[in-house]
């Protein structure tokens, strides 16, 4: 009596007993818009030593993604997904050998999606990882317009896009490449990842994303390392920005002295990090290469790392290219003369003299400022507005009130300064 989800399945469960087991079918899917929500999910994992059935997807107008369902705790035990079961796209190996996969078990199906926009919301996922000794599957999105992955599952999983490889055993699969290209800009926030990563003794997989006007990553991680093996490598790419806020870019490794974290390369026209990471990191191994190639400007702020090193074996590089500014041309010098300031105190009722002047008159506060060296608007703003708007009702005029520089100039001025006012 389990509940199993809505949606397109070609999947290969197989049977150890039987010897080796067929491949997963293929699904195909051409339309104009397509939407998958509520925990329904378009599948051809594979628990065999078949292969996994590949998944291309063809929406003219817009793909979303969304949402979850919760599990009763016997559909849990059948799908091993933990108690909630996210809408999305599959084409994973799951298994392990000599439990379920006879005769080795097979490599995820390959995911192809072309379409005009994609949207992937709370905890939502394409997924072609591997769990077995199978290796993960290529994904691979062209998007006419914008790329917006954003969410996680109830219990904080996060959503997104995953290759990532699980299994533990020697043997185990390598995670798979991972290619999202956006026509217009790509959103990557709200704790979404995309991840090829590895947590078993398998590399992991290499990830791009490429986007024409800008890639955002807004609480978000893109994610190549691996725990025992060496890292992927990892390449953002687009014409205008590239900006990461409280975001992390890692392809760090934490295996032996064999394995190397991958390198990690942004090529846009600016760079932008706000409390935000880019790791290539190494315990015992050889650190990856940082690479920032940026045609116009590259601005970091003082909580943002930039970090290639290894603790035991050999550090990577930080490589940052772009052209060089000379400011100097731009800035005028200041004269070398100061300007005489008692002359500027004798000119300063220049309004009283009946012309259009802009006037500045240091001026007095009877209060404390908001801030140390913020400015302070003068009391003769005020009762000069009062005298003008009493003379106005005398006069049976109902017009806008209007001041001007020569009725009531304001007046600006440092707190505790002394006022000087016009007569």
């Amino acid at each position: 009596n389990v509940i199993r989800p809505s949606g397109l399945f070609t999947n290969s469960w197989g049977d150890a007993g039987l010897g080796d087991q067929g491949s997963s079918g293929a699904i195909i899917i051409d339309t104009g818009q397509l939407v998958v929500a509520g925990g329904a999910r378009i599948d051809s994992t594979t628990q065999s030593s078949g292969k996994g059935g590949d998944v291309t997807i063809t929406v003219s107008d817009s793909l979303s993604l969304a949402g979850q369902r919760m599990l009763p705790v016997a559909e849990v035990a059948v799908f091993g997904l933990g108690s909630s079961l996210p809408s999305g796209i599959f084409s994973r190996t799951v298994g392990s050998e000599g439990v379920s996969c006879t005769g080795g078990c097979g490599d995820a199906g390959n995911i192809s999606i072309t379409t005009g926009f994609l949207n992937v919301t709370d905890g939502a996922a394409i997924n072609s990882g591997t769990t077995s000794t199978g290796q993960g599957g290529t994904i691979t999105v062209n998007a006419s317009g914008n790329i917006s992955i954003a969410g996680t599952l109830d219990d904080g999983t996060p959503g997104g896009v995953l290759s990532q490889t699980t299994g533990t055993g020697p043997g185990s699969g390598a995670g798979g490449i991972i290619a999202l290209t956006a026509g217009d800009s790509f959103f990557l926030q709200n704790g979404a990842t995309v991840s090829a990563s590895s947590s078993g003794p398998a590399n992991a997989g290499n990830i791009q994303l490429t986007a024409t006007d800008t890639i955002l990553l807004d609480g978000a991680t893109v994610t190549a390392e691996a725990a025992q093996a060496s890292g992927g490598n990892i390449k953002l790419t687009a014409q205008d920005l590239i900006q990461l806020n409280d975001s992390t870019i890692s392809s760090s490794v934490q295996g032996n002295e064999t394995t190397a974290g991958g390198d990690v390369t942004l090529d846009p026209d600016f760079i932008i990090l706000q409390n935000s990471q880019v790791l290539a990191k190494a315990v015992q191994g050889r650190g990856g290469n940082i690479t920032l190639i940026y045609n116009k400007a590259f601005l970091r702020d003082s909580f943002s790392t930039l970090d290639a090193s290894s603790a035991l074996g050999i550090s990577g590089s930080v490589n940052i290219e772009g052209p060089t500014k000379f400011l100097s041309g731009a800035i005028l010098p200041l004269e070398q003369q100061p300007v005489n300031v008692a002359a500027l105190y004798g000119a300063r009722c220049a309004a009283g003299s009946g012309g259009q002047f802009s006037t500045f008159v240091d001026s007095k506060a009877e209060s404390l400022s908001p801030t140390p060296g913020a400015f302070l608007a003068s009391p003769l703003l005020n009762s000069a507005a009062s005298t003008h708007v009493v003379a106005d009702r005398s006069a049976g005029q109902r017009a806008p009130v209007i001041l001007t520089a020569s009725i009531a100039p304001l007046v600006l001025g440092h707190a505790g300064e002394p006022t000087t006012a016009c007569p």
